[in-house]
């Protein structure tokens, strides 16, 4: 490789390496999983933001 002898060692290591579409189907998840990850942490200020409201109407809903 780059006009480097590689000896069987080497060999073995590039052959065991899975195929290119596999390494980017892996790379891809790794990305969708951290865009998801943070949808859910920007998410969730807003959701428990409602939830807390939403508990707080109840309460004093039946309060009165």
């Amino acid at each position: 490789m780059d006009g480097n002898v590689m000896d069987a060692a080497d060999v073995d290591r590039l052959a065991s390496l899975e195929s290119r579409e596999v390494l980017l189907a892996k790379a891809a998840g790794a990305v969708k999983a951290s865009l998801s990850k943070a949808a859910y942490l920007f998410a969730a200020p807003a959701s428990k933001a409602v939830r807390t409201v939403d508990a707080l109407r109840e309460k004093q809903e039946t309060a009165a």
